[in-house]
């Protein structure tokens, strides 16, 4: 077991080997060697391109898999099963939709789905631990679709017995999400769009994930009496605005403490495809 300061209670378990994809299967620059060089070579790592009518339907049908994909795994998510299992159920729905599992391969990354349970932060490796009552666990979702990528993913709590910290934390990340995509629109910048995340998260007495971490490097309290200090809900949806050619993808990171939630949604809302 790696010797670092670990964050909790959560330790990895054993990894299963690489899923096969079958040749029929069209697939990404990296998928064989582990190095995405187009995307590498991207203009689009400086500068949001602009996409045509054609290239946004592309990117609504690859985020519309990636989506349904989602859902499937969500109704595998209690107690018991293991986040490999997940990952094999992932695999196989993308294999069935045509796609290509996006994380596979991706800098070597060895498994289809990203699963991030409790004080993982995000991008976790799917492995033989079974959930547990009271866990959440993060599904990332890429979908690789007809030369575009739908990228989603969703924050799920397990069984009954989730404490009020993680419910609050899910809650005001889908919240502070929806509120930016919202804001969506022409003329707007990115950094308005992180302003409003920003707002809304402060508003709940929750700090950016970045910014936890970094208070905890310097012991410096954040909140009291407890927090989840390295715990963050990411939810990331790709919004083709109806009044802009580009679309906006949009995440939202937060840790929060105990204060308990409001009777509101305690759970994400799955948004439906677009």
């Amino acid at each position: 077991m790696p010797a670092f300061a670990w964050t909790g209670a959560l330790r990895p378990a054993k990894v299963s080997p690489r899923r096969a994809v079958p040749p029929s299967i069209p697939r990404p620059d990296y998928a064989e060697a582990g190095i995405p060089a187009s995307e590498l070579a991207s203009r689009q790592q400086k500068s949001a391109a602009v996409r045509s009518p054609a290239e946004l339907a592309g990117i609504r049908a690859a985020c519309r898999v990636a989506r349904e994909i989602l859902d499937t795994a969500a109704a595998a998510v209690r107690p018991g099963v293991t986040t490999d299992e997940i990952d094999a159920i992932v695999h196989e729905a993308t294999l069935a939709a045509g796609a290509y599992p996006s994380p596979l391969n991706y800098f070597n990354f060895p498994k289809s789905v990203c699963t991030s349970v409790n004080e993982v932060v995000c991008h976790g490796i799917p492995d033989g631990r079974a959930l547990v009552d009271g866990d959440i666990v993060n599904v990332d979702v890429t979908a690789f679709y007809k030369g575009y990528h739908g990228d989603l993913n969703e924050t799920f709590t397990v069984g009954k017995g989730v404490d009020a910290a993680s419910k609050k934390l899910i809650r005001v990340t889908a919240e502070a999400l929806d509120k930016a995509i919202a804001a969506v629109k022409p003329g707007v910048r990115f950094r308005d769009i992180g302003d409003i995340i920003t707002s809304h998260v402060r508003a709940n007495e929750c700090v950016l994930g970045w910014w936890a971490r970094e208070r905890e490097r310097e012991a410096q309290p954040i909140h009291s009496p407890r927090i989840y200090s390295l715990l963050s809900s990411l939810l990331f949806k790709t919004h083709a605005a109806s009044t802009s050619s580009a679309p906006i993808a949009v995440m939202a990171s937060a840790t929060c403490s105990t204060a308990p939630p409001t009777s509101r949604t305690t759970q994400a809302t799955r948004p439906s495809a677009r």
